[in-house]
């Protein structure tokens, strides 16, 4: 009897584990957010969880300001964004100051909304400063 109980127990543990681990969605992911001015600086750097079927840099950047509202994320349409007061705009001498976002080191050839990641990419958005050639 008391070989039966501890199986018993046993048993009752393993099926607990396993739905601790099923409680894991396919869908979850975690990515690496960061953003770095124009001088180089880092002034964020998060780890966010994201539960999508089609995760974007997007659905990561909006994940990191609701979760970080202080970031201060804001869309003012699929490519113009403003982050922790440094807004996509040009400046009185025509320099162009907009973010720019690599994943994994590669830039993005698609906008945030269709470019896609996956579990342990690095999305780095740079805030950089162009200037146009007068001719």
């Amino acid at each position: 009897m008391k070989k039966f109980r501890i199986l018993a127990l046993v048993l009752a543990c393993v099926m607990m584990i396993g739905m601790c681990v099923g409680c894991s969605s396919a869908n979850d992911i975690t990515v690496t957010l960061k953003f770095v001015l124009n001088d180089g600086s880092e002034f964020v750097n998060y780890e966010i969880k994201i539960n999508s079927e089609t995760p974007t840099v997007e659905l990561a950047v909006n994940e990191a300001n609701a979760t970080y509202p202080d970031l201060g994320a804001t869309w003012s349409d699929r490519y113009e964004l403003s982050i922790a007061g440094y807004p996509d705009t040009q400046l009185e001498d025509g320099t162009f100051m907009y973010w720019v976002f690599t994943v994994n080191g590669e830039e993005a050839t698609a906008k945030a909304n269709e470019t896609a990641i996956a579990d342990g990419d690095v999305i780095t958005y740079t805030y950089t400063a162009y200037v146009p050639e007068e001719g």
